[in-house]
């Protein structure tokens, strides 16, 4: 299931819902943490605390990430659970590629431990 939740992108119909899902929450929830709870009146008025503005601000913004996060992955999960036929499958062969990138990395710069073992 993981593999599958990895590797599977939402259609463009499902993406474009789940994006403005969580697109509209988001600004719900900055809205209702800056202007309804007035901590940007407090800010201007000079009334917010420095730990207001050092650890509230932070923690505000950061869950604001956490929430698109959060609602963006549950609707594709659900997306994947309801209705499979509408995921797009993306073909990974990162085994293969990062083995061809590993050879040519090799023979662009190869190991120099066989000049420090004869100086020993």
């Amino acid at each position: 299931m993981l593999c599958l939740f990895r590797n599977a992108r939402l259609s463009p119909m499902f993406h474009f819902l789940a994006s403005l899902i969580s697109w509209g929450t988001v600004l719900y929830w900055l809205y209702f943490s800056f202007i309804h709870k007035s901590f940007l009146e407090n800010v201007f008025a000079g009334k917010a605390l420095m730990v207001d503005l050092l650890l509230g601000l932070p923690v505000v913004l950061v869950f604001a990430i956490v929430i698109y996060a959060f609602l963006y992955w549950s609707i594709k999960l659900l997306v994947i659970l309801l209705f499979p036929h509408t995921i797009i499958h993306i073909n990974t062969n990162l085994d293969e590629e990062s083995d061809d990138f590993l050879d040519a990395a090799e023979m662009e710069h190869p190991k120099k431990s066989d000049d420090l073992s004869h100086k020993v």
